[in-house]
């Protein structure tokens, strides 16, 4: 009996010792389970707050530029006109710190805090602001924003055009030469033609040095004879393509971007637009001629629209000079009266001279024409056929005309700004479009000192969180448009 007693004693105790290991290994196991779900749970929701965070200061693009403009940037000033990422940063924490901070209220009601996480610091690594790689940047929003709206059927007409005058070197220098040498030619011979005018007979018509200077102040009679020319002007050294500009890190990784010439077309697109020109004035903005600005970059809109007008003029006498040494008819009746001027002076071997001097003067007066077209809102072709062609030689001072039949492939005045933004620096037009950009935001409420290099499209960060249970986190993320 008593042997039976102590061993049943014994065999209770070793189910007591074996169940007190038992339970302190599940204890131990529970309680590192409940610890691993904590950890989890906080990289969780820290992960969840810094992501809502970058989504939050996402959400804080610029109203003004969104509406205007249709891009999306965030102003690192904040309306204060001081631009600084770092609170771009201040406004992520707050952000992520409401965000935790919810989730511990929540928690407050049944008990102490399960993760006790707070914000302990931030770091802004990358932030890509809109003028950054000479404003490849907001070029990037651009060409994104324009690939939906113009099709690539148009923008190879373009292209087209661009062609045609690489391959007659419409936009090189030999057209001025030309139009040097033929003044020199004049001036030597100036005094020569007044003294031989009278002489001359059927030759009176040639009143050559008179026309070359109607030619010379074509710029200036064009001007005269438009009606209601803008008057508004401002300060170029407000503007962001005459300061020194902030800088960020670039287009982000990840964002690939070409910037050739497909996207210079959608940039010069976007110009013609978003901007207000001759004929199209943009309301409520400092420029009327904002385009003509972008091309130009003078401060005034007379200014501005006075050079858009040199610029056609000496387009358009360049294209109808390469279409009067191309055409065998004109060029003969050049010739003719050439050999007959200087036989009449009795210099024969001077009638290459002459022979330039009329190129220049019958291109130049169908270019004043031509101009004179355009900004009455009607066409001309880029390059011209014996059909569409307005005066003849001997009518060149502008009294008859011989009709002009037009074509499919005529251009308006917004095409010819269009060559030339294609054909300008894609630089210098985004930092011009920028300064308009500033122009027009800065007349609106609460935005006096916008800047765009102010304005960030893409940021990544580094944010420090810390809990109450003794843990560190550190979340990297890149965020934006």
């Amino acid at each position: 009996m008593n042997r039976k007693r102590y061993a049943g004693c014994n065999a209770g105790g070793y189910l007591t010792i074996s169940l007190a290991i038992t339970l302190t290994l599940v204890i131990s196991l529970a309680l590192t389970l409940i610890e691993g779900v904590r950890r989890n749970t906080m990289m969780l929701e820290i992960e969840c707050a810094v992501d809502t965070g970058m989504n939050n200061i996402l959400a804080e693009y610029h109203r003004e530029l969104w509406q205007q403009y249709g891009l999306f940037f965030i102003d690192t000033s904040y309306g204060t006109g001081k631009p600084d990422y770092h609170q771009t940063l201040e406004h992520l924490k707050e952000y992520i710190s409401i965000n935790l901070g919810e989730q511990e209220k929540l928690l407050e009601i049944v008990g102490s805090d399960f993760t006790d996480l707070h914000v302990k610091d931030g770091e802004v690594l990358e932030l890509s602001v809109a003028s950054d790689e000479g404003g490849a940047v907001m070029r990037r929003q651009i060409a994104e924003c324009m690939e939906e709206k113009i099709g690539i059927t148009y923008l190879q007409e373009i292209l087209e055009w661009i062609n045609v005058i690489e391959a007659h070197d419409m936009m090189g220098t030999w057209y001025a030469d030309m139009k040097q040498e033929a003044e020199s030619g004049l001036a030597n011979w100036e005094e020569i033609l007044k003294n031989q005018k009278e002489s001359t007979g059927s030759m009176n018509f040639l009143e050559t040095a008179e026309w070359m200077k109607q030619l010379q102040a074509g710029v200036l009679q064009l001007m005269l004879g438009l009606e209601d020319i803008s008057n508004a002007e401002i300060i170029g050294g407000e503007y962001l393509s005459h300061r020194t500009l902030l800088e960020g890190t670039g287009i982000a990784a990840g964002k690939e971007f070409e910037d050739g010439l497909w996207e210079q077309l959608l940039l010069c697109e976007f110009v013609l637009d978003k901007t207000g020109r001759y004929g199209v004035p943009k309301n409520g903005s400092k420029l009327q001629y904002q385009t003509e600005y972008i091309l130009c970059g003078v401060e005034t809109d007379v200014g501005n629209l006075s050079e858009v007008v040199d610029k056609l003029l000496v387009f358009r006498e360049t294209a109808n000079a390469v279409h009067i040494l191309a055409c065998q008819e004109k060029m003969d009746i050049v010739k003719t009266l050439s050999d007959s001027l200087a036989s009449a002076l009795g210099a024969p071997e001077v009638s290459l001279v002459f022979q330039i001097l009329f190129v220049v003067l019958w291109a130049g007066f169908e270019g004043l024409w031509d101009v004179e077209q355009l900004l009455e809102g009607n066409a001309v072709p880029l390059l011209k056929s014996d059909t569409q062609w307005h005066y003849g030689l001997p009518n060149i001072s502008g009294q008859e005309s011989q009709g002009f039949q037009g074509t499919e492939q005529e251009l308006r005045y917004e095409d010819y700004l269009r060559i030339f933004l294609m054909l300008q620096d894609k630089q210098v037009t985004t930092y011009r479009l920028m300064d308009i950009m500033e122009m027009d935001i800065r007349m609106t409420d609460g935005n006096r000192e916008f800047r765009m290099d102010g304005c960030a499209d893409c940021v990544k960060v580094k944010i420090d969180v810390e809990s109450g249970y003794g843990y560190d986190f550190s979340v990297t993320r890149r965020y934006g448009y």
